[in-house]
């Protein structure tokens, strides 16, 4: 496990557990909240601003706040605060990604990429993702991408789990084969 996925870690599951209890509006929120927040500290001239020493914690949490877009949220103000009090703004995009980690496996969701050379008809994406839902016993969100340089095929990516069927892998592990 990386560095970054330790330190962020802890705040990924306090935010979860909390959301968790307030219900699934809250687990909701607490996504776009995060989202929100991980966009505008990977924005590098909000990121020049944030490590900057001579800018208090409180006056970048409170641009934080205003980026989060929620308003009078109690919640939000004191988890950004927190965060500006242990000096972790740049772990923003880690504890979302973990914080959506917890939350698909607490709905029993996956989210997977469909990776093709040319655009899948509506049909076939019905069909996909069916037989993605029985395989993995768990609801599907696809997300299909066009990458013109595999030439052809697809490639399929969920969270770690990876199928690559795309013409250029299967060149690749022939070639590969035959190198030995």
């Amino acid at each position: 496990m990386s560095e970054k996925n330790k330190i962020a870690r802890p705040y990924a599951k306090a935010v979860f557990e909390f959301a968790l209890s307030k219900g699934d509006a809250a687990l909701t929120h607490w996504s776009t909240v995060l989202s929100r927040l991980a966009r505008a500290v990977s924005d590098p001239t909000l990121m020049a601003v944030i490590l900057n020493p001579r800018i208090t914690s409180q006056a970048k949490s409170a641009l934080l706040l205003a980026l989060s877009q929620t308003g009078e949220d109690s919640a939000t103000a004191n988890f950004i605060a927190l965060v500006a009090r242990n000096k972790r703004f740049v772990m923003l995009p880690e504890i979302a990604a973990l914080y959506e980690h917890y939350k698909s496996l607490h709905l029993s969701t996956v989210e997977v990429e469909l990776i093709s050379a040319r655009p899948i008809a509506k049909d076939y994406q019905a069909k996909f993702q069916s037989v993605l839902e029985k395989r993995l016993n768990k609801k599907v969100t696809c997300q299909y991408l066009i990458d013109t340089a595999l030439l052809g095929g697809a490639i399929v990516r969920a969270g770690d789990f990876v199928i690559d069927g795309s013409l250029r892998g299967r060149i690749s592990r022939l070639s590969e084969t035959l190198v030995g």
